[in-house]
């Protein structure tokens, strides 16, 4: 590929501008080198404890999946984070392949006013409704989330076994 020299004249100019918004001038020596692998950005997700199906209406009856979301940096530290999130509900059945008993999509804006922090901790807070269709008894399922990072586009996935009690 041959370059023209007013291409070359802009590439240039793209990389002059590149470098001065990465050596940030006037910042201590010690501060200018910090890398930006040292930078904090999510590179996990857990849930914290309670999450689990619930009975809000007090029936005997789980009604509500609720996952207390954590965000963690490469310290392994909670990090407020904007992104995208998908919850689900998944019955594996012993002869068969596995099956989406509930999903709710948490776009951005969502995910951001699920934010929570005080005596509980930090955390997102996700909630699913959960079906009534699963017949009487106990049912083991597995919660699964998956987080799409709004700053670096990585997806994190974490998922459980869980009863809900119908």
């Amino acid at each position: 590929m041959l370059f023209r020299s007013k291409d070359l004249k802009l590439r240039s100019r793209q990389v002059e501008q590149i470098e001065q918004a990465t050596t940030r001038p006037g910042l201590p020596a010690e501060v200018s080198t910090v890398k930006p692998s040292d930078l904090p950005r999510v590179t996990d997700i857990e849930f914290d404890r309670f999450s689990g199906s619930i009975d809000t209406d007090h029936d005997e009856v789980d009604d509500t999946l609720r996952v207390y979301l954590r965000t963690l940096d490469q310290r392994g530290r909670f990090l407020p984070a904007v992104g995208y999130a998908v919850l689900q509900i998944v019955s594996i059945p012993p002869d068969g392949q596995p099956v989406e008993i509930a999903k709710q999509v948490f776009p951005p804006k969502d995910f951001a006013e699920a934010y929570r922090s005080g005596i509980g901790g930090t955390h997102y807070t996700l909630e699913l409704p959960l079906p009534t269709n699963l017949g009487k008894g106990s049912h083991a399922v597995t919660m699964k989330v998956t987080y799409i990072d709004g700053a670096t586009g990585q997806s994190f996935a974490a998922e459980q076994a869980i009863k809900i009690r119908q």
